[in-house]
């Protein structure tokens, strides 16, 4: 996590958590509905599991684990 003067206080690692989210969101969305799109034929279908993709993420990040690469670990 990103500190101030060496101390973490819970809102500033929250906005540190939510910038990488948002990060990896923006970076890597778009790639995974096209494949998501592709694989099932379906576009509502390929929200979901989009949707699914990232909320797993964001559960995984929020419980204190780190992420060394993104892509790798959304592909997974």
């Amino acid at each position: 996590y990103k500190c101030k003067n060496g101390y973490c206080t819970p809102s500033l690692i929250m906005e540190t958590l939510e910038q990488q989210f948002l990060g990896m969101y923006e970076k890597y969305a778009d790639a995974i509905f096209r494949y998501c799109c592709v694989k099932v034929y379906n576009r509502e279908l390929a929200k979901d599991l989009t949707q699914e993709t990232f909320l797993k993420t964001w559960n995984y990040m929020q419980d204190g684990k780190s992420i060394e690469n993104n892509k790798a670990f959304l592909c997974y």
